[in-house]
């Protein structure tokens, strides 16, 4: 009966030992995966190798101290195959690597996106431009009675028009549902302060200037009814789907 308790004893002591011992290397392993962006691993396993390495310095480092459950005997090295196999520490493992790899895409998306509203800023600036030299020409033309060629022109011009319209208003279009699709990405600063520029602003800076935001509703307004209620329409199905 007495080594029955003795043996008792010495078990309950065995399994708490263990279990310290586990919860500290789960421990290290939340602590790994916090240190080392899964982002430039092509797998799961290239990325536990890079860990186990990081564990491995830890549970070192911890033995030092009496008190840590690493201190008895010598620490040692931490298999990456122990991360893969063991479902708490895999758990853990994966977490972090879809966590990880998740938000560098979005964050490549995101900046992607910021890019091309730039493009398409600087394409609208081009675009009206354009437009007014296109209206000079015809005020011109008007001026001088027609002698350059009188209603053929005009015509031409007014095709013309029509056609830069309808680039606007792709180009518009496009602006606007980037922005809407981008909207948690993108911030516009009213008034200026010493770090900021007044204008639209993303996380890789600054977009449009509050001018040319300015300008941007005036192309908006100057839009041909029809082509306005169009985008309109488009914009809150857009906003729609979205909620």
């Amino acid at each position: 009966m007495k080594n029955r308790k003795t043996h008792d004893r010495k078990s309950s002591t065995f399994d708490s030992f263990i279990a310290a011992r586990g919860a500290a290397t789960e421990r290290l392993v939340m602590s790994a995966a916090r240190t080392v962006d899964a982002y430039k691993y092509r797998n799961i396993t290239e990325y536990c190798k890079t860990l186990a390495k990081i564990i491995g310095q830890l549970r070192e480092a911890e033995a030092q101290s009496t008190a840590s459950p690493f201190h008895s005997g010598k620490c040692k090295n931490f298999s990456h195959v122990t991360l893969l196999r063991n479902e708490s520490y895999r758990q853990i493992v994966e977490q972090a690597f879809n966590v990880s790899r998740s938000n560098s895409m979005t964050d490549d998306v995101i900046e992607e996106d910021l890019e091309v509203l730039k493009a398409i800023n600087a394409g609208l600036v081009a675009q009206v431009t354009l437009l007014k030299a296109k209206i000079i020409s015809l005020d011109s033309c008007q001026e001088d009675g027609g002698s350059r060629g009188g209603i053929g022109e005009y015509e031409e011009g007014g095709a013309i028009i029509d056609e830069l319209n309808q680039k606007l208003f792709l180009i518009l279009k496009l602006f606007q549902l980037l922005r809407l699709n981008t909207i948690k990405a993108v911030r516009i600063i009213e008034v200026p302060t010493d770090a900021h520029e007044a204008g639209l602003h993303g996380v890789l800076g600054l977009i449009a200037t509050s001018t040319e935001l300015d300008q941007l509703e005036l192309i908006l307004d100057s839009l041909p009814t029809e082509l306005r209620k169009q985008l309109n329409a488009i914009l809150r199905s857009a906003e729609f789907q979205r909620s």
